[in-house]
């Protein structure tokens, strides 16, 4: 275990912050788990039993173990008792700015001084949360941003964020047997989410201009890329009402609103029915036996041509965040494969990249690609010309 860090206290009780509090028992750490919603609080003995059950139907561990593990935790609707002597706290709250930059502000002022703070956010940027906190805490805050089902955990410094405390939250990473994903700056959806989002923003709005349905759109995706989930598994498995939530309250530019009334009225109808997906029973599927771990739901005919299409999407938010400077090409497929369970990641799949081989009909494949997204209005021009650079540029090795 890193150096100081025992005692662990999980703000929110939703899905993420129970599935975190689970982890870090199961690694040896002493678990507490706060949320001030009765209501979370009376689901938490459920969400405890799916983790219970992913965990033994993935052979993570014995039955034992994780009823040990979860025993251990303790659960409160105390902030004095959370508060009380944690060394390291893990935010995950709804992803709301004034909510989360409160919270922080609470946290600073209850914590003792030696306690790192962390938010579970990626669609929120560290350095609008932790200008919350004091300046000899904003050391010792960063985001550690835990993906659902996967191995890779981010860890993102904010403007004021020291070494030691980067080093500690790697060394805390590690020792959940976990995969640490150091950034190197801080970058909106961070890696993975910065090219899934656009990947579920697109499949959300194929959906509601009424191109193709989730089903077509998910079994393109799972054949395309020999994965056993898609875009709108992916969905469920989040939580609608999540989704939602960050459409509802994110800073939108132009093209963002111009996406969100089409997305809303895709995700809506299905919240106002309390379709929410895992937590609900139902989502865009239905659960526990949802249509498309079923063999036969692959084995239909797909659409290259979507899978093509949602393909580019991710291939170009890959280069437009190596291009910012957060993560090398190796670096973002790596987090793809290890969060999407897929065989390559958006470089790799396109057979491009800095280390070669880049043949010439692979770059006019990707061009034609790029043509076809443009059609689609999607992206502006700017975006595409940026992208349609790198891939000219890209010389047979670097």
């Amino acid at each position: 275990m890193p150096s100081g860090i025992k005692n662990i206290t999980f703000i929110g009780a939703g899905t993420m912050g129970t599935a975190n509090a689970v982890t870090a028992a199961l690694a040896g750490y002493q678990a507490l788990l706060f949320d001030a919603s009765p209501e979370s609080l009376q689901n938490i003995p459920d969400r405890f039993a799916q983790i219970t059950a992913y965990l033994i139907s993935n052979d993570l561990c014995s039955a034992d173990v994780a009823h040990k593990a979860i025993a251990s935790i303790k659960v409160t609707d105390s902030l004095s008792e959370a508060t009380r002597a944690p060394d390291l706290v893990s935010e995950s709250v709804t992803e709301n700015l004034a909510v989360k930059r409160a919270v922080h502000a609470e946290l600073d002022r209850l914590t003792p001084e030696h306690t790192l703070l962390t938010t579970n956010t990626s669609n929120l940027l560290v350095s609008a949360i932790e200008t919350a906190v004091c300046a000899s805490r904003a050391e010792h805050f960063a985001a550690l941003h835990s993906h659902l089902g996967s191995t890779l955990i981010d860890i993102v410094p904010g403007p004021r964020t020291s070494q030691t405390t980067i080093d500690r939250l790697e060394q805390y990473v590690k020792s959940l047997g976990a995969t640490p994903l150091v950034l190197k700056k801080e970058h909106p959806g961070y890696v993975v989410n910065a090219m899934l989002g656009p990947l579920l923003t697109s499949a959300l709005l194929m959906v509601g201009e009424g191109k193709a349905t989730p089903i077509e759109i998910d079994r393109a995706w799972m054949v395309g890329n020999n994965v056993n989930i898609g875009p709108f598994g992916l969905i469920d498995a989040f939580g609608l009402n999540l989704i939602r939530d960050s459409w509802l309250y994110r800073e939108h530019d132009e093209s963002s609103l111009r996406k969100k009334p089409i997305i809303l009225s895709v995700l809506n109808p299905l919240t106002a029915s309390n379709r929410l997906g895992h937590t609900s029973g139902a989502g865009f599927y239905d659960y526990p036996d949802p249509i498309f771990s079923r063999p036969e739901f692959i084995t239909a005919g797909y659409s290259s041509h979507l899978s093509t299409l949602l393909n580019t999407v991710t291939f170009i938010h890959a280069v437009l965040i190596y291009k910012a400077g957060v993560a090398s090409v190796e670096t973002i497929d790596k987090a793809w494969t290890l969060t999407l369970n897929s065989d390559s990641g958006p470089f790799a799949h396109r057979r491009l990249s800095p280390s070669g081989p880049n043949r010439q009909e692979d770059k006019a494949q990707a061009l034609t690609d790029i043509d076809s997204i443009e059609g689609i209005g999607w992206y502006p021009g700017h975006t595409l010309e940026t992208i349609r650079s790198f891939i000219a540029d890209l010389p047979e090795r670097w």
